[in-house]
């Protein structure tokens, strides 16, 4: 896959993890309104999140590495 098309992947996981940000701020904003705690739920949305967080560092890496390939071979 080229780098053109890692673009519109980050682009959509991107979405996804703020999304997710959103759901906890939303969560929390619940919790200081008197919501009763559903302790899942949360650490459902922070697994999430951080899933996807890890998604996107392994699809940059993915591109990192033949760039830094081709840089050791040119010298």
């Amino acid at each position: 896959m080229a780098t053109s098309d890692a673009i519109p992947v980050i682009h959509r996981l991107n979405r996804t993890y703020e999304n997710a940000s959103e759901d906890i701020d939303h969560y929390i904003e619940g919790q200081m309104h008197g919501e009763p705690a559903d302790p899942a739920a949360f650490f459902a949305l922070v697994e999430q999140r951080q899933t996807t967080f890890q998604a996107m560092e392994a699809r940059v890496k993915l591109d990192e590495k033949p760039v830094k390939t081709v840089l050791a071979e040119v010298r």
